[in-house]
């Protein structure tokens, strides 16, 4: 114990001269990699193992023993060994079991994977470089574990790539940027629009996953909707007020009622604190306030108010008046009135399903909201309705992944085809992700390019998932597999 705490305090540079103080009979496995690969993600290591990213044709462990690769294994999405059944053969002897990825062999006992039986049938430690404890582990029965360093036998083109990931800029730029305008327009565009559609799946997979909870598709595209009017900053809190009443509740109300249920469970309708001072409401919210008490009887769980975020959002956002803008869209014939999925079915059965759909949401949210964007100060006179902008992203986030759901719930083929149509004609977002690849010179052309590029940085720039992206690998010139 002593050993591996003095070992967390001093930095990797020195390892050379420590090995050779505390392990004179055993000479070092290689010289120690630069400190630039101390933080290459662990995920982009397995991508490595899994695509047999190395030379496989002179391998062998760290105690000298030839290592030939049968079978990488299946990758493992659940608690214990990066990957399963594995088929190696070391020293001669085949052996099938798991493998256990790491940066450094000293993980493995960090993890205190030598303490975990689940850990027993791990047949090769697979590390990108040597340290101090490597060729010394071993298994929570107390067998040796073999190990095998993968630098040594990383060509090239991987290692530049390792220092770009040590060395990638701060946040907000992508670690790619600068050779993004290399990339084939054809490969690009069709990449990113591949991913577009795997997102949208993904969240049409959520939905239908969620469609019982949510207790059926009428609250499902409420919930939906309201997380959409969220904007990035509020979108958990509204999915979280959605979720707290039922769109037959709001249905039939008048526009006063279902604002006070919606504001008082929202936790709004209370004095409030701005800039040190207590601000009391405007005679319109207190109003309000009074008919929430008459209606919930103080049976529905309220919100905190200080749940909510108005921090560096623009007017237009903040989320006082997204939630008045919602009350609205209960109105008979708007988006979640009585009878919102037959609605919808029908604008997208339309020759223009784009605008139909827009019109279902210029609801009013009254006249209060001309001049208020909160329920404690008055403003200049301003739009209230829902913009075109966000309509957009309330049909891309929330009314065409709730079609897709319905029209595979029910089979409806012809409902599945129209709401992919309007998908692929949604003008492409434009937030801050997106300028980041465009002003790299990605060309995006379409709102599945533009959810394309959310996809791509979620799930490989901010992963390490460098060698499952195919822009990554044509920049290595490395054949996907």
């Amino acid at each position: 114990m002593w050993l591996q705490q003095l070992l967390g305090r001093l930095p990797e540079a020195n390892y050379p001269a420590l090995r050779r103080r505390l392990a004179p009979d055993r000479p070092p496995l290689l010289s120690e990699p630069v400190a630039s690969f101390r933080s290459v993600p662990e995920r982009f290591i397995q991508d490595i193992w899994y695509s047999l990213l190395f030379d496989t044709g002179r391998l062998s462990t760290t105690r000298g023993q030839s290592v030939r690769i049968l079978d990488t294994g299946r990758p493992n999405r659940d608690n214990g060994p990066d990957f399963r059944d594995a088929r190696v053969v070391i020293g001669g002897v085949e052996w099938s079991g798991d493998i256990e990825i790491h940066l450094r062999s000293s993980d493995w006992t960090a993890h205190r994977h030598d303490h975990d039986p689940r850990y027993n049938a791990v047949v090769l430690h697979v590390v990108l470089y040597a340290d101090i404890w490597t060729d010394r582990l071993r298994r929570a029965d107390d067998s040796v574990l073999p190990e095998l360093v993968l630098l040594p036998f990383i060509g090239k083109p991987i290692r530049q790539l390792f220092r770009l990931l040590q060395l990638r800029p701060p946040p907000g730029e992508l670690a790619c940027g600068a050779k993004l305008a290399e990339v084939p327009s054809e490969l690009m565009s069709g990449w990113i629009e591949k991913l577009g559609y795997e997102r949208i799946d993904e969240r049409r997979r959520l939905l239908a996953q969620n469609i019982e909870a949510a207790g059926g598709i009428d609250d499902l595209l409420f919930q939906a909707t309201f997380e959409s009017l969220g904007y990035a900053k509020n979108g958990g809190q509204m999915l979280d007020l959605a979720r707290r009443l039922q769109a037959s509740t709001l249905r039939g109300l008048p526009l006063v009622d279902r604002q006070a249920l919606l504001f008082g469970t929202a936790g709004m309708l209370t004095d409030s604190r701005v800039e040190g001072k207590t601000c009391a409401l405007e005679p319109f919210a207190a109003a309000l306030r009074e008919r929430y008490f008459e209606l919930s009887r103080d049976k529905l769980p309220r919100m905190r108010s200080v749940s909510w975020s108005y921090f560096r959002l623009r007017p237009a956002n903040f989320p006082s008046l997204r939630i008045a803008q919602g009350a609205a869209l209960f109105e008979d014939g708007a988006l979640l009135g009585t009878g919102a999925m037959e609605r919808i079915c029908a604008a997208l059965g339309t020759s223009k399903p784009l605008p139909a759909l827009r019109v279902l949401m210029d609801s009013d949210p009254g006249a209060f909201w001309n001049d208020h964007v909160r329920l404690d100060r008055q403003t200049s006179k301003r739009q209230s309705r829902i913009g075109r902008d966000r309509k957009d992203r309330i049909i891309a986030n929330a009314i065409l992944p709730v079609a897709l759901t319905h029209a595979e719930l029910t089979g409806n083929h012809v409902l599945k085809r129209s709401a992919f149509g309007a998908l692929s004609a949604l003008r492409p977002e434009r937030d801050e992700l997106t300028r980041r690849f465009e002003d790299a010179g990605v060309v995006v052309d379409s709102l599945v390019q533009s959810q394309g590029l959310h996809q791509l940085y979620r799930t490989r720039c901010d992963r390490g998932g460098c060698m499952s992206c195919a822009v990554a690998r044509h920049l290595l010139k490395v054949t996907a597999a």
